[in-house]
């Protein structure tokens, strides 16, 4: 059996004992179809998108369940009768890991190369970003997504960008201002 979930909206008009008969008829769906529901969610009455039956809002709820593969068609079929279901979707249950305290959900793991869209750290030594908005620069000897390589900045200095017109006085470089993508220092 393969664990899967539902996350349905439910008509706004139903009061308290309607809802949860209503929640109820989902769960003897699935018992009927030989599944266990494992958990049950109210998510409560949120405004939806767009109307639905002339309905703006609606209470969304999300019912975990463990099912054999090969009834999940037949269990979309008899939900989809279901006169209190505005909308549902039946999905592949995964829990998700937890994010390490403080690291970026975007960050890719030491020994993987880094797909994300918008990261501001730079890939670890010996790694390839491919993030197309990096605001720092890839360590000494590296490739950025861009395809400039930089040298290391020296401990306690930011990272210069390399972009013409942030020559100082004297030909140093500093960080790019707001217009060109850095920060002020």
């Amino acid at each position: 059996m393969s664990t899967y979930e539902i996350v349905a909206i439910v008509r706004p008009d139903l009061d308290e004992e309607a809802l949860t008969a209503a929640i109820e008829r989902i769960h003897q769906r699935i018992a009927e179809n030989g599944g266990t529901v494992k958990s049950a969610d109210r998510w409560g009455k949120r405004k939806l998108a767009y109307p639905i039956q002339n309905h703006r809002d609606g209470f969304y709820l999300m019912t975990v369940f463990e099912l054999d593969s090969g009834r999940v068609g037949p269990l979309r079929q008899t939900l989809g009768l279901h006169e209190a279901l505005l909308r549902f979707t039946v999905a592949t249950h995964r829990i998700a890991a937890p994010a390490a305290a403080g690291a970026s959900s975007t960050a890719a793991p030491a020994g993987h190369t880094s797909a994300a869209g918008a990261s501001s750290a730079a890939a670890p030594a010996g790694h390839t970003s491919t993030a197309g908005t990096s605001s720092t620069a890839a360590p000494a000897g590296h490739t950025s997504a861009a395809g400039a390589s930089s040298a290391a900045a020296p401990a306690g200095q930011a990272p210069t960008t390399g972009t013409p017109g942030t020559a100082a006085a004297g030909g140093e470089e500093r960080p790019a201002g707001p217009a060109t993508g850095g920060a002020h220092v």
